[in-house]
């Protein structure tokens, strides 16, 4: 599951609601799901902030760093992996599964239609990796 979060300075002062983003400076990545939730939720007047896309998530967390942007909103396991990484700098503020009636997102792996045997091979190999860790290791190498 993914939801959309915040991610913060460590010690600077929380954004806890998407509502909070108002008259912030907010760093996403560009064509994303934080990309579209943002754009919906300036075009529903719920957040005036100063957008600052980037190409790469990469860059929002180095802004951040930096100081020149108050806040990164991005996908939860992108968020996580950056705050595990490095504690001392990041802290996840809001996530939207704390929302009443959020639904979480969902990833996917695109098979051919009526494949059940690699359909099933697949589903098998994603069981193993996260009963294994290997699934936290991989989302934390390329997820972040």
């Amino acid at each position: 599951e993914n939801w959309q979060s915040i991610v913060v300075k460590k010690g600077s002062a929380p954004i806890t609601s998407p509502e909070g983003m108002d008259g912030k400076k907010i760093a996403y990545q560009d064509a994303t799901a934080s990309d579209e939730y943002l754009a919906e939720m300036i075009a529903l007047g719920s957040v005036k902030c100063e957008v600052n896309e980037y190409d790469k998530v990469i860059n929002s967390f180095d802004d951040l760093r930096l100081g020149r942007v108050d806040a990164v909103l991005c996908d939860s396991v992108v968020a996580e992996g950056y705050v595990l990484r490095e504690p001392d700098n990041f802290e996840i503020s809001w996530i939207q599964s704390s929302e009443p009636g959020a639904e979480a997102e969902k990833f996917g792996v695109a098979l051919k239609k009526g494949n059940k045997k690699l359909q099933d091979a697949v589903n098998e190999a994603l069981k193993t990796l996260e009963e294994n860790g290997k699934l936290d290791e991989i989302r934390s190498a390329w997820l972040s």
